[in-house]
């Protein structure tokens, strides 16, 4: 085990920093066995382009070699307040978002010495409040260490409104017939007959695009405009414009890592819906979903999932595919296994009140949502009201 006397830690504040630091980085996580594959040193900065902010990045040391890495990106814009689907309102408030499921730390120290020490140096290193991770598997290494008692006597506790929900992955078999002959006889046929419905509304020119080549961004951007004009989402959560440099500067250094893959579907040349996903090394993430609510009856949602599937089980097959944080119904038909993920929310002792008002806030506003669903499931009239909720966006897939 390494000596504990010999720590050093050191703290990245801008890009500058982090350029300098590239070759040291990368070969640390060639070495590291367990190294979250989002810490990427070629990703995380093209992700502080695309977003437009500024690294905070501890860099743990012994005896001047790196032992971890905890990457964190500067967010300084607002934060909604939301019941259910109904923004309520937004408020500044600076934070920082922790980059990927976990810190990247070496096989020989030990991990739980590491948070403590990473969660120490942050209040030397700025003056921010909140620390959001976002999407961490309960029973994953950052939580054990951090939450079962592993900032006492830090100057960080953890928000007691921190959000629990199931969550959903695929564990990849060999093909597609032996994944889908795993699925429920009823979900089975079901999506079946959706897929051929599709295709026959079409007059059979259906078709599925990956995207995964650098002249393919453009168009690719320009078909998720036009498909989330569409959406409920974008009429509930507001519009996002995609086909911008800064975007297409962070698509090209996904198809530069390897990592671009993408799908639209199409009916008669008509964009239908859109995944965005990444597939780095054993591993797809689902990112985002859209279809245009226009065709929400045909399911061009569910239909493009079931593609996607087919083709990620056809070339280059990843291990897991990750359907991200919440409980959609397409994801529970689609899953084969299920783990429950927390958003967490670590907030500074002392100085914090408007954090602990803001958090506290939105806390009371999930309790409330959770009883009106329970009763809502209870009394059989959740979709009822699911509907009328996105009736802005023209409906969804049921």
């Amino acid at each position: 085990m390494t000596n504990a006397a010999q720590w050093e830690l050191q703290t990245v504040r801008t890009i500058a920093e982090l350029d300098a630091l590239r070759s040291e980085w990368i070969g640390f996580l060639g070495d590291a066995p367990e190294a979250c594959g989002l810490h990427d040193w070629t990703y995380f900065t093209a992700l502080l382009h695309r977003e437009d902010s500024e690294p905070l990045v501890v860099v743990v040391r012994n005896n001047g070699v790196i032992k971890a890495i905890a990457p964190f990106i500067r967010c300084s814009g607002t934060v909604p307040l939301r019941l259910s689907l109904i923004k309520l309102g937004e408020i500044s408030l600076p934070r920082l978002r922790v980059v990927g499921e976990d810190f990247s730390i070496a096989s020989d120290v030990d991990a739980s010495d590491v948070y403590r020490r990473v969660f120490e140096e942050l209040p030397r290193a700025t003056s921010v409040a909140v620390v959001e991770a976002q999407e961490f598997a309960i029973d994953g290494r950052f939580c054990k260490c951090v939450d079962a008692d592993g900032l006492r006597g830090t100057k960080w506790k953890r928000s007691p409104t921190a959000d629990a929900q199931l969550c959903h992955t695929i564990r990849f078999p060999p093909s597609f017939n032996e994944y889908v002959g795993a699925l429920k006889s009823r979900d089975r046929t079901n999506l079946r007959r959706r897929h051929k419905k599709l295709a026959a509304f079409f007059d059979g020119d259906l078709k599925l695009v990956r995207i995964s080549a650098t002249e393919q961004i453009d168009s690719f951007l320009l078909a998720l405009d036009h498909i989330c004009a569409e959406t409920w989402q974008s009429q509930v959560y507001g519009r996002r414009t995609r086909s911008t440099e800064r975007e297409r500067r962070f698509f090209a250094t996904l198809v530069e890592l390897g990592w671009l893959r993408s799908y639209l579907l199409f009916g008669k040349e008509q964009p239908l819906a859109f995944q965005v996903g990444i597939q780095y090394p054993g591993r797809y993430d689902f990112l985002e979903t859209g279809y245009d609510a226009r065709w929400s009856h045909l399911g061009p949602g569910t239909v493009l999932e079931y593609l996607v599937l087919e083709d990620l089980l056809s070339s280059d097959r990843p291990d897991v595919g990750d359907f991200g944080f919440g409980d959609a119904e397409y994801k529970r038909i689609l899953a084969n296994s299920t783990h429950f993920e927390f958003e967490h929310v670590y907030l500074r002792r002392r100085w914090s009140v408007k954090p602990k008002l803001v958090f506290g806030a939105q806390g009371m506003f999930d309790m409330a949502e959770k009883g009106i669903r329970k009763i809502l499931t209870m009394t059989r009239s959740d979709r009822v009201v699911r509907r009328l909720l996105r009736r802005r966006g023209r409906g969804g897939e049921t």
